[in-house]
């Protein structure tokens, strides 16, 4: 099923579990992150704090997929 979430923390631990971002758009300050074939267990996971990330691994990808947006903030790559 294709998935959006505004949720960086989401977004990031389905990264770290091996999901794709097909996309990302940029609304305001705000990205949103579209995968696709994402398992409801998956989101269910997270939902119910069963989700176990390496927390340095973690604090990364957060930090690039903020640099991503950032970038795409600052070339004017908004969705409209």
């Amino acid at each position: 099923m294709k998935y959006k979430t505004t949720d960086i923390v989401l977004a990031t631990c389905l990264k770290m579990q091996g999901y794709k971002i097909e996309k990302i758009t940029v609304e305001g300050r705000r990205g949103t992150f579209i995968f696709v074939d994402i398992d409801q267990s998956a989101l269910d996971e997270f939902n119910y704090d069963g989700v176990r990330v390496e927390p340095k691994e973690f604090h990364n990808c957060v930090r690039n997929l903020t640099g991503t947006i950032n970038r795409m903030i600052t070339n004017g790559e908004f969705s409209n």
